[in-house]
């Protein structure tokens, strides 16, 4: 975990997220314990990452080990306002796209 830390500490937010996965990995065979810290962090790097829907995953994981964490609650907040309003960019892509085609042969 040490590792995980110290590259989501000096900003190396993609390599922090594949030695979250490994770490992940061990603690999915019971070679060591799932804290809230490491799915906040492992989370964080995610939305660093601008992967905000897997980043409320790990935040959400972390909420279900700590409940009611000010900093976790936000983060999740965060994510999901940035999710939702690329989300409503596609919308409003696709609905433009749709119109100019209609307008173009009808």
């Amino acid at each position: 975990m040490r590792i995980f830390t110290h590259l989501t500490n000096k900003g190396y937010y993609s390599e922090a997220i594949e030695a979250g996965r490994l770490y992940e990995k061990a603690i999915g065979e019971g070679l060591c314990e799932g804290s809230a810290l490491f799915y906040q962090e492992l989370g964080y790097c995610l939305q660093k990452e601008e992967r905000y829907k897997e980043a409320v995953d790990y935040y959400t994981r972390a909420d279900i080990i700590k409940p009611d964490n000010v900093w976790t609650l936000q983060h999740i907040a965060q994510c999901v306002a940035k999710y939702l309003c690329w989300l409503s960019a596609i919308v409003v892509h696709v609905y433009l796209v749709l119109a100019l085609y209609a307008r173009a042969y009808f």
